[in-house]
């Protein structure tokens, strides 16, 4: 991850708690990353730390009421 341009977290479905702590997992080992000697501000960390980019695929989501009825995007808005 460290060398990497880029760190992809590809799931499946809604984000769950699995997802959470994996991504907790990440977000712990990443504080833990120096540049130099001593703590780096998060503009230095920057640099030398990949983007995130998080797939969610094969997402789907239901609206519903509180009664567990379906609704439309609109009514979900209001």
């Amino acid at each position: 991850m460290l060398i990497s341009s880029y760190f992809i977290y590809n799931s499946v479905g809604a984000i769950d708690e699995r997802s959470i702590s994996t991504m907790a997992l990440i977000s712990k080992l990443a504080q833990n990353i120096q540049v130099g000697e001593g703590e780096a501000d998060s503009l230095t960390l920057s640099y030398y730390t990949p983007r995130f980019l998080w797939i969610l695929r094969d997402f789907t989501l239901e609206i519903r009421d509180p009664k567990g009825n379906r609704i439309t995007e609109a009514e979900y808005l209001e």
